[in-house]
C-alpha cells in the first residue's frame, strides 16, 4: 500500500513518511513526528474542500496557477502550525488564498491565534518579474484569499499593498512572531528583504519559512549567514530561529 502510494504520489509520500521526522527535528520537538504525521493526515480534508471550491469556480489546471501545488504542499504548513501554536502569523502573498486557508485552519484548531496576510491588489503586479515567471494571479473577478470561508476569516487580518512598503509597518504594529511565511515576489532582493526584515521580529524557536526556493538563492544563502538548520520540503524550505 505505502510502496504504490509513494509510485503513484511522489511528492505527497514525501510529506507523509519523511517530512514529519525533520520538522520535528527542526522545531526542537515541540512535536513529535507521529503528531506531524497525524496533522498532516487531518489537512486532507481541507485540500479536498478547497477542491470543492475550486470545482465551484470552474477550475481547471493550470487556470489559477499555484493552487494545485499549495494543496500537495499546504498540508505541511498545517501541520507546522498546529504543532507551534502561534500566536501571531505572518505570510507574504495570498492570491486565491489556498496556503491562508491551511493557516487559518490550524489557527482555529489551536483555539488561538492571528495571522496577518500581505498582497497586492489583483493585477496590479503581473508585469513583475516574479508574476512573469510563475504567472500567477487571483481568479478573475474575485478577491486576494477569495479560496478562505467566512467562518475562518475573524483570525484573519488582510493588508493590502507591495510588502516592500507594507511589510515594515505590519512587522512594527503587531507582536513578536511565532511563524513567519513567504510567497510573494521571488526575486532574490524581494525574498531577501522580507527574510532581513522578519527575522529580528521572529520568537526564539519561532520558525521561518518560504515557498519557491528553487527561483534563486536568496533562501539558501540567508540560512548560510545566519547558520541556521534548513529543512527542504518540496519548493518549500524552513529555517528556526536559535532558542534564547
Amino acid at each position: 500500500m505505502v510502496t504504490r502510494f509513494a509510485l503513484q504520489h511522489p511528492l505527497r509520500s514525501w510529506h507523509f513518511l519523511r517530512a514529519p521526522a525533520a520538522l520535528s527535528k527542526l522545531m526542537g520537538g515541540k512535536a513529535t513526528s507521529r503528531e506531524l504525521h497525524q496533522w498532516i493526515g487531518e489537512a486532507g480534508a481541507i485540500t479536498r474542500e478547497i477542491q470543492r471550491r475550486l470545482r465551484e469556480a470552474a477550475w481547471e489546471p493550470g487556470r489559477f496557477p499555484g493552487a494545485t501545488a499549495t494543496q500537495d504542499r499546504g498540508p505541511v504548513l498545517y501541520a507546522i502550525t498546529r504543532a507551534l501554536r502561534p500566536e501571531v502569523v505572518l505570510e507574504t502573498g495570498v492570491a486565491n488564498g489556498s496556503s491562508t486557508y491551511y493557516f487559518l485552519a490550524a489557527i482555529r484548531a489551536n483555539g488561538s491565534g492571528m495571522l496577518h496576510s500581505i498582497d497586492l491588489p489583483p493585477g496590479q503586479d503581473l508585469n513583475s518579474e516574479y508574476r512573469r515567471a510563475d504567472a500567477i494571479d487571483v481568479a478573475k473577478g474575485q478577491e486576494p484569499g477569495w479560496l478562505v470561508p467566512e467562518e475562518l476569516r475573524p483570525h484573519w487580518q488582510f493588508h493590502l499593498g507591495d510588502t516592500r512598503l507594507v511589510l515594515p509597518k505590519v512587522l512594527a504594529s503587531i507582536p513578536a512572531l511565532g511563524l513567519f511565511f513567504h510567497d510573494s515576489e521571488h526575486t532574490y532582493e524581494a525574498m531577501s528583504f522580507e527574510y532581513e526584515n522578519a527575522w529580528p521580529r521572529l520568537n526564539p524557536g519561532a520558525i521561518l519559512g518560504s515557498d519557491d526556493i528553487g527561483f534563486n538563492r536568496a533562501f539558501f544563502d540567508f540560512v548560510k549567514n545566519h547558520r541556521t538548520p534548513k529543512v527542504l520540503v518540496g519548493g518549500f524550505g524552513f529555517t528556526r530561529k536559535p532558542s534564547a
